[in-house]
Order: structure tokens, then sequence, then C-alpha cells
């Protein structure tokens, strides 16, 4: 019977030592982990520390526009998520670290991202690595050699310059859109006359809707883009823009709608297209045909258009879609390298260049036309 005690005794000795190590070491183990926790909490933090410190440089500095911003930040954050352990400041960037995150992206971690899409993901971390290695404290974790394995190949460059064309509107497109909207109403006329000012100006929708009044001369048919007097332009670039003469009819309800602003007394600092007063009816909010004195945001407006394209041509065309339209039917009336020189500079463009490689080249239409009627051709004769 002694000896059953002390049996159980010591059974009971061991299994409470069992139980104190099996505790020590789930607390160890807790302890290990809430420090890990802790230091990659840090290394997040200092990240997004001198994250905020380059995007500051970008807007500040660069000038870089919020669309572009947010690209770099979505760059940086795929970055993180294919390395969380990394530390900006403790950890080096070498060229298998890069080589590794290209592959994941190219498989993994960018599943559903176009080509063209991942190529820009490279170019931003290839800038974001570029202006690092130029800090205090990082230009020794950084090889600059190494940056340049961030560099996309020929190929993504290929497909990034290269894209199929998705299609624009044809001017018989957009007059069958303005021949839809009801010709009562404020907004419906508002709405008629931002689709004309698009088509008609190629301009870029968030430089459209910060136009006013005074932005635009009557007489000569034109619009002064004018950040000095609140215009968005893109690089805050001073845009003298004419309206090309594709269709009278659109000039005329642009006309009609800029006289009908001045009727109501609207000002030389008011917007141009100004969005409407919101009124409740019943639980519901909706807009009524009242007017106020701030412009109508780029969203809306934008969501506006797609909505008239969708219920006249059952297709979704965006604004820029607009631009596009412009440029092509200005490109085929253009016979000089001075007219070419006068449609860049009325988009906005800096160098010709861009409008010649974009636009100067022949559509996919105009090129099976072309080949299919040289080989007409040949049979005929």
């Amino acid at each position: 019977m002694k000896n059953i005690k002390r049996s159980k005794r010591s059974s009971r000795t061991t299994t409470n030592l069992l139980n104190t190590d099996v505790s020590a070491n789930q607390h160890k183990m807790r302890k290990v982990s809430n420090k890990q926790k802790e230091s990659r909490k840090n290394r997040q933090n200092r990240f997004s520390t001198i994250q905020y410190k380059y995007v500051q440089f970008l807007r500040e500095a660069n000038h870089r526009s919020e669309g572009t911003i947010c690209k770099v930040e979505t760059a940086l954050q795929k970055w993180v998520e294919y390395n969380p352990s990394y530390s900006v400041k403790d950890d080096k960037v070498d060229h298998d670290l890069i080589v590794d995150f290209k592959n994941e992206l190219r498989s993994g971690k960018g599943k559903g991202l176009s080509k063209s899409y991942k190529r820009d993901i490279l170019i931003q971390l290839k800038q974001f690595f570029e202006w690092l290695s130029q800090q205090n404290g990082y230009k020794s974790k950084i090889v600059k050699t190494d940056i340049l394995y961030f560099k996309p190949s020929k190929e993504d460059n290929t497909i990034r310059r290269h894209r199929r064309s998705k299609g624009y509107p044809t001017i018989e497109q957009v007059r069958c859109i303005i021949k839809s909207i009801p010709s009562n109403g404020v907004l419906n006329l508002r709405d008629c006359a931002f689709i004309s000012l698009l088509f008609c100006t190629g301009m870029r929708i968030t430089s459209a809707v910060s136009l006013t009044l005074e932005m635009f001369d009557k007489s000569n048919q034109c619009f002064y883009q004018d950040p000095g007097i609140g215009a968005k332009t893109k690089y805050s670039k001073c845009i003298v823009t004419p309206i090309f003469m594709f269709d009278q009819e659109m000039l005329d309800i642009i006309l009609k709608w800029y006289g009908y602003l001045n009727s109501i007394g609207f000002g030389h600092k008011d917007p141009l297209f100004p969005k409407a007063e919101v009124k409740q009816e019943g639980i519901v909010f909706v807009h009524s045909e009242q007017l106020t004195r701030e412009s109508i945001s780029t969203s809306q407006m934008s969501k506006i258009v797609k909505q008239r394209c969708k219920k006249a041509i059952d297709c979704e065309f965006s604004p820029h879609k607009f631009r596009h339209a412009c440029t092509y039917y200005a490109m085929e009336k253009a016979t000089t390298a001075l007219d070419i020189k006068a449609i860049s500079q009325s988009l906005g463009h800096e160098s010709i260049e861009l409008v010649l490689n974009t636009y100067g080249t022949l559509s996919e239409k105009e090129l099976i036309e072309t080949i299919n009627s040289l080989g007409r051709g040949n049979d005929a004769k």
C-alpha cells in the first residue's frame, strides 16, 4: 500500500512538472510571438514613415498628381506583401531579392493583374529605391546597380506602348447620345453641353469640371485653361483650347448653355458646370433643377457621361474616350506639320510626338480596309 501511495505521489509530481514545463514553454512561445509581432510592427512603422516622406516628396517637390501617388502606394504595398519581414532600415536590397519579387509578381502575387499594371509596379519601385538610395542612413543599404533589376523587360514595355485600342465614340454616336437626352430641363442641357465640350475640345474631365465662365472667350470660341484662376490641368499647365468645328449643333449647345448661365445671374467666377441642389422626396434625396455655385465633381460627371452613353448606344464610354475621339477626328483633317502642332498644343501636350505615336497611326479598321483594298486592286487589274 505504501508503495502504491508513493507511486501515485510520484506520478502526480511528474505530471505537475510536465505541466509546469509545458506552461513555461507556452509562455516563452507567447513571448517570442509577441516580440515577433512587435518587431514586424516596428518594421511596418518604419516603412510607413519613409513611405510618407516619399509621398510628400512626390507631391510637393515633383508635383505628381494624386492618381500617380495612388499607383506608388499600391506598388509599395505589393512590395510589403511579398516581403513582410523586410526592414527598410536594417535589410539590404540586393538583386536576388528583386528577382524573386519579379518572379512572384509574374506568378503568385500578380494573379489578376495585367502585364501593363505589373510593369507600372516595377517602375514605381525602381523610382522609390532610387530616391531612397540618396537619403541619409540608407545609402549603404542599397547598391545602385541592383536597382536596375527592377527595370521591366522589353516585352513588357512593348505591350505597354502598343495596347490594343478599346475604341472611342464616333461622331454619329456622339450625335445619337446628345439627341437621346430630353431637350427640357436644366440638367439635361448641362449634360448635353458637357458631352459636346468633351468631344469638340478633347479636354480632360478634371479640367472640364473646373472651368469657370471667365475661362471661355465667346468671341474666339476658345477656352483658357489657366491654373492661376482655378483650372485643374495636368502639371498645372496653362492651355489655350479652341473649339474644333466638328459639328455646328454641338457648338450651338455649348453657346446656349453659356448664355443660359449668364441669364440666371452666374458671374465670371462661377462654374461652367455646376452641380444641382439636392432635395428630399419622401425618404430619398434627389437632384433638383436648381443649380448651386459649386462645380460638379469629377466622379459624378464621369458617372453621368457613362449613364448617358449606356442609355443611348448601349456602350459605356468614359469621358477620356471623347478626348481620343476628338484627337482622331482632328488628325484626320490635319494636312501640315503646323496643323499637327496646333492639335498637340490645344490638347496640352509638350511635344507632337505623343500625338503622332498615339493618334498618327492607322486605326485597326483603317488598317484592315486599306490592306484588303490593295488585294482587290490587284485582282481588278
